[in-house]
């Protein structure tokens, strides 16, 4: 039996001498990840599987543990994000992100939606696109996973937060008198809450007051076990 989806390709990973298993996020299926056999040879029908295009695929349902793949048709290939290795970095964080908190063959229509928007605006938009938007970006899809980082009052004493403040890990900004933590300023915090509530369009390119760059990027990397390989990009790109 045979299904078609529509997806964005958020993972590889090799199998074997030739093959590859392929993850996309798609808005029905959540995270599907699938075989694609000899997608490592260059003649291949699958060899222009990069990340972060969109494709229609084709998948053939079996006993066996992955799916596999039949048919891919790339609807968008992103082409503008790998001119420029700042944006490439991005979309690399961007995709790397969604495979961490999305989960496998659950919807994920929310979580998709802003990968998607995520990848227009950072492909199409203007100028860099500053801290603010990764944060945003980080902060919604922790939100969507059902991970929503605090960052209105302090998880210990319930009190709207005010400065000085530090970040527990896992959890979010916390009054320094209440715990210990690293250093962050109320400023910082109100403009990554800011950036979570509002649309991705609207923070593109906006500063952000200084504070730390990682501390989201942590959270994520809590669920999925490991640093994000997009990490190497560093505060040159993301913060």
């Amino acid at each position: 039996m045979s299904r078609e989806y529509v997806g964005v390709l958020i993972g590889r990973q090799d199998l074997g001498e030739t093959d590859r298993v392929l993850r996309f996020l798609t808005p029905d299926a959540g995270r599907l990840s699938v075989v694609a056999r000899g997608a490592r040879r260059s003649r291949s029908p699958f060899a222009s599987a990069d990340l972060g295009i969109r494709a229609r695929i084709t998948v053939e349902e079996g006993p066996w543990e992955l799916q596999r793949l039949q048919g891919l048709e790339v609807e968008e290939a992103r082409v503008g994000l790998r001119a420029d290795l700042d944006r490439l970095y991005g979309m690399l964080h961007i995709c790397e992100c969604v495979a961490a908190l999305s989960r496998e063959q659950v919807a994920e229509p929310r979580l998709y939606g802003l990968l998607e928007m995520a990848l227009l605006l950072l492909e199409h938009g203007e100028g860099d696109a500053g801290p603010t938007f990764y944060r945003a970006f980080e902060a919604k899809a922790l939100s969507f996973a059902g991970l929503t980082p605090m960052l209105v009052t302090c998880p210990i004493c319930r009190q709207i937060l005010q400065d000085p403040l530090v970040w527990v890990e896992g959890t979010g900004a916390a009054h320094r008198a209440c715990t210990e933590g690293e250093t962050l300023s109320l400023a910082w915090v109100d403009a990554v809450e800011a950036g979570r509530r509002q649309p991705l369009k609207e923070v593109f390119g906006r500063p952000l007051p200084p504070g730390p760059w990682d501390v989201l990027i942590r959270m994520i990397e809590a669920q999925l076990g490991r640093p994000l390989g997009s990490r190497l990009a560093g505060p040159s790109v993301l913060g």
